[in-house]
């Protein structure tokens, strides 16, 4: 399948600004360690839980989004000769698992902390906004024969991007004068 232009037949390329992605995720798991003052190390996405053993004497973090909810239709910011830009919204849900040393505590702070404007400054630089926050469980996870405080948080997150389209005006398109 090739991508193209909208002068020519088949699928019209794009690019997107803020769409979820592995930089996305990267982005994230940077704010959400510096958010909680720990090492960006021991905050990982979810789906890498089992790759490395859990430590007891550090704080774990592990994260995930696990629904992204759209809301309405797309709708146009910017439109020019070579392309056009859309503006999609919603809400992206994430789920954020707190293993360890501190957990509790860190728990509360990450609600905590989103009433304050500076902390979510950096959400807004990849089109995230915190919308609500809620600690849904406070609990011991089994490890062995330990048992090891944990805390979940859920998260609510308004959350936007842009699509740009390669879709070119009238004006620019090619054209050819046919003899009747």
């Amino acid at each position: 399948m090739s991508y193209v232009d909208s002068t020519q037949a088949g699928v019209l390329a794009s690019t997107a600004t803020y769409v979820y992605s592995k930089e996305f995720d990267d982005k994230f798991q940077t704010w959400l360690a510096n958010a909680l003052g720990c090492f960006p190390i021991h905050v990982k996405p979810m789906f890498r839980e089992f790759e490395t053993a859990i430590s007891t004497n550090v704080l774990n973090v592990f994260f995930e989004f696990y629904q992204i909810e759209f809301i309405g239709t797309p709708y146009d910011v910017e439109e020019t000769d070579d392309h056009l830009d859309q503006a999609y919204e919603g809400m992206a849900h994430c789920r954020v698992k707190l293993i360890g040393e501190n957990s509790r505590e860190k728990a509360f702070l990450l609600h905590d902390l989103i009433y304050l404007s500076q902390n979510v400054d950096a959400l807004q630089k990849f089109g995230l906004s915190i919308n609500e926050v809620q600690i849904i469980e406070i609990d011991r996870l089994a490890e062995g024969h330990a048992r090891t405080p944990m805390s979940t948080v859920d998260l609510t997150l308004d959350y936007s991007y842009v699509r740009r389209w390669a879709i070119k005006s009238i004006v620019s398109a090619p054209t050819r004068i046919q003899n009747s």
